[in-house]
């Protein structure tokens, strides 16, 4: 069977396994072992690589009755899984369904194997599937949770008092790892931790890094400080931390359960306790974006317009960064110099920069918020060499441009966003499949299903506006005109976003907050 056929048969209740290897519709093989003539077939529906929504259902269908008390399932989706369902198709308990229940976890390729017997002892070869799983996000969508604010309405920072353990003034990002919620606190120098991701508002956090107590906000360059904290990112083992102010990268080797938190290695900088800016391949300026992607370690220099990126994990102060994307060498930090002579170009081009800030990747794709060109850069292959062109680019028509919300490509803005457009796209993640933007000057967060492979993509959802058009911050009822208070699906600056479990988190940062929306 063709690609083209198998895709069409994506949704159907029944599909025959009958698609070449290379094919979309594989759905499993089936095989002898058994003493009861020949093995069971199956067909699998959704098929094997389909994208699913974190609620969905996998039905597989055996081409006779099979016996219920020898399946065997395995994979991350069988353990968060109900154990499956037995019923009739054509014969009885022939047909199984998997639901999820709970939910699957959107922030991973979800897994499934499945073993069984027919009732005359034939065995079917294990079928391994392996599916995307989806977040499902509705366009202006309340969030259930705030976390910073006692309720949804709060927006002050520190809710107009002091930092304690509840409270946040201009939050940036947030990372979940081995069941701990790092939330970056920039204005007070510090990341909170929760042992837990907080089901109830104006939850506070179990310790704090970066300060003594939670009543601190003074920042610092020790290995035992922070100042203005950004990005934050881990590989499962590590913390990694981006900090603004102190132009460098902290590593901490083990997930830290307590604070004040020692790091233990630093790059941008020679040492801890230095703040010197500088355009080289081991100094750094205003870092915003990092990322940990397999071993790889990969950083957004805001003022020094490129990403740098190490083949492995420093493990000494002051290493050297391997590659530069944005510029050619590690001592040009010009925006948008294609020709690298030390002046800004009239326009960009798919590998220079102007101010980029959020960056995610999978080890093999790169995205990069680039906030001076009010687009997102793709590359859609790990560079490996210098001043790599990126793949494809969001926000724009094509390399070239980057005028804001210039949905007609003339080079002016126009009078409102659409669903391709950014103003200052500021910081952006993936699960692998979904990919979301937070459009910092349009107040809101789009969200795509599926990966984009071509340039100028329009988003599927936003958050925080009821409408692709809508800009204004803090607008719940979309008249145009801000609002005197926040509530719970509006946004005033976003930056930093995370998708975990079924969860979607994003740090509202001009509200003071960070709000949790669950996957519907």
């Amino acid at each position: 069977m063709t690609r083209t056929a198998c895709n069409a048969l994506l949704f159907a209740l029944l599909l025959p396994l009958g698609c070449s290897e290379d094919s979309e519709g594989t759905g499993g093989a089936a095989g002898g072992g058994g003493t009861g003539g020949d093995a069971p077939n199956a067909t699998v529906s959704p098929i094997d690589g389909a994208s699913l929504f974190t609620d969905a259902e996998i039905s597989i269908v055996f081409d006779r009755s099979m016996n219920t008390s020898s399946l065997q399932l395995g994979g991350s989706m069988a353990a968060d899984g109900d154990g499956g369902a037995w019923s009739t198709t054509s014969v009885a308990n022939d047909t199984l369904t998997i639901s999820a229940n709970p939910r699957w976890d959107a922030s991973a390729l979800g897994t499934l194997t499945i073993d069984a017997n027919d009732l005359d002892g034939g065995a079917l070869s294990t079928l391994s599937l392996t599916y995307p799983i989806l977040i499902r996000v509705s366009t202006f969508q309340r969030a259930s949770v705030v976390i910073g604010q006692t309720d949804f309405s709060g927006k002050a920072a520190n809710q107009g008092d002091a930092a304690t353990a509840n409270t946040l003034a201009l939050p940036y990002s947030m990372i979940f790892a081995n069941g701990i919620l790092y939330a970056s606190d920039y204005s007070n120098s510090r990341i909170l931790g929760f042992n837990g991701l907080p089901t109830t508002n104006g939850a506070s956090a179990d310790f704090v890094l970066g300060q003594s107590d939670f009543l601190g906000t003074s920042g610092g360059a020790d290995a035992d400080q922070l100042n203005g904290p950004e990005q934050l990112a881990s590989d499962g083992t590590r913390l990694v931390v981006a900090e603004w102010r102190n132009r460098r990268v902290t590593i901490h080797d083990n997930l830290p359960t307590s604070g004040p938190g020692v790091a233990d290695v630093v790059v941008g900088q020679a040492d801890f306790g230095l703040d010197v800016a500088n355009c080289t391949a081991s100094g750094a300026d205003n870092l915003e974006g990092v990322a940990v992607a397999g071993d790889k370690l990969i950083v957004s220099e805001y003022s020094n317009r490129r990403i740098l990126i190490w083949s492995s994990i420093p493990t000494t102060n002051g290493t050297p960064a391997d590659l530069v994307l944005g510029q050619a060498s590690f001592t040009t930090c010009v925006e948008n110099d294609d020709d690298q002579d030390g002046s800004p170009d009239a326009v960009p081009s798919a590998r220079t920069l102007s101010g980029p800030s959020g960056i995610w990747s999978d080890g093999t794709r790169i995205a990069v918020a680039d906030y001076g060109n009010n687009r997102v850069l793709i590359w859609n292959n790990f560079p490996e060499a210098s001043f790599t062109p990126a793949d494809v680019v969001l926000g724009q028509s094509d390399f070239s441009n980057n005028a804001p919300n210039d949905d007609d490509q003339d080079g002016v803005e126009d009078s409102a966003p659409t669903a391709r457009t950014f103003s200052s796209a500021y910081f952006v993640r993936s699960n692998g499949t979904q990919l979301v933007v937070a459009g910092y000057i349009n107040n809101r967060v789009l969200v795509w299903n599926s990966f984009p492979t071509e340039s100028f993509q329009p988003a599927d959802v936003v958050l925080g506006q009821s409408n692709f058009g809508g800009a204004t911050a803090n607008d719940d009822d979309q008249d145009g005109v801000e609002d005197g208070a926040p509530t719970d699906r509006t946004i005033f600056g976003p930056s930093d976003l995370l998708i975990t479990g079924n969860q979607l988190l994003l740090a509202d940062s001009g509200n003071n907050r960070i709000l949790v929306f669950e996957g519907q």
